[in-house]
């Protein structure tokens, strides 16, 4: 810790570029608060120093991981062999159903990075709740934030690896 966080610039879309890191901001923090300070980031100005590198595209395809394809979003986790702890996430956010499209819906984006951020945390699976954020499709209820179960996890998680450690 902290994270290091890395908003890659998209030509095709460079005016979201603002627009999109404030989402980013908006999912870390939210993550950061529920971690009870077991998480941390900040912004870098070079990928090579991230620890996370998140990318927006208006291409269904740029949206594949090996481990998992979303219809918002993929996490491409990248696992130190040594200790079994991520290395490196790389997110991808379909910011555009497809290239020439409208916007998607703001809360719709951010809750894609929120689910996607969870992910790069070490939340490997999904909620049975749909009212998680971890849930596998967006349930939107006009709330944008952690559920009181996302936050819980994210604190069962850390607290486990800080005993670990």
């Amino acid at each position: 810790m902290p994270l290091k966080v890395f908003v890659k610039p998209n030509p095709k879309l460079s005016g979201f570029q603002k627009e999109f890191s404030d989402m980013v901001r908006n999912a870390s923090d939210q993550w950061c608060q529920a971690s009870s300070g077991a998480v941390s980031y900040r912004f870098v100005d070079n990928e090579k120093d991230a620890s996370i590198v998140w990318n927006y595209t208006d291409n269904v395809d740029d949206c594949n991981a090996v481990c998992e394809r979303g219809l918002d979003g993929a996490t491409d986790l990248k696992i130190r062999a040594i200790n079994d702890k991520p290395e490196l996430a790389t997110i991808a956010i379909l910011v555009k159903d497809k290239p020439g499209a409208a916007f998607r819906d703001r809360q719709v984006l951010t809750r894609s990075c929120l689910h996607e951020m969870g992910h790069a945390l070490g939340m490997n699976g999904h909620s049975p709740n749909d009212h998680d954020v971890m849930f596998p499709s967006a349930n939107m209820d006009g709330k944008v934030m952690l559920s009181e179960r996302d936050r819980n996890t994210i604190r069962k998680l850390y607290q486990f690896q800080k005993t670990a450690s």
